[in-house]
């Protein structure tokens, strides 16, 4: 500490650290109302249909429709071509598969239906943005 030049940087080191410090609390309390939303989706049974996880998805930003989703499933491997998921994404819990009989008599066909979980919403909200915004041009 006998060395003036010594002692500043040790003053500057601190300094920048209280900033970085600082700006880390900010954006964390800033992204808390994300994270509370994420956490409670995450959590949740509710199950929603890609449809409606389309129009969730758009803000004034960012628009895409159900067929656009629908097609970025199928291009990135996650859905096939009668849309229903790949066993590895539902294994991982991002989507269930609800198999329903219909009809009566006879004439009876079971149908699937293919729906987003909790977890998978926040999943592919995150990596749907982020594939799109790259595609932007700057």
């Amino acid at each position: 500490f006998s060395n003036p030049d010594t002692v500043l940087q040790l003053a500057q080191n601190w300094k920048d650290e209280q900033v970085k410090r600082i700006e880390a609390e900010k954006v964390i309390e800033e992204q808390k109302p994300k994270v509370v939303f994420a956490e409670s989706v995450m959590g949740s049974s509710n199950l929603i249909l890609i449809r409606d996880f389309a129009k969730s998805l758009c803000d004034d930003d960012f628009k895409i429709g159900q067929n656009r989703l629908y097609a970025w499933f199928r291009e990135n491997g996650i859905l096939n071509s009668r849309n229903e998921p790949y066993q590895n994404y539902v294994e991982r819990g991002y989507f269930e598969v609800i198999t329903r009989v219909i009809g009566s008599g006879e004439a009876t066909f079971t149908t699937n239906t293919t729906k987003i979980t909790g977890a998978g919403q926040v999943y592919f909200a995150k990596r749907i943005r982020d594939t799109y915004k790259q595609e932007q041009p700057v």
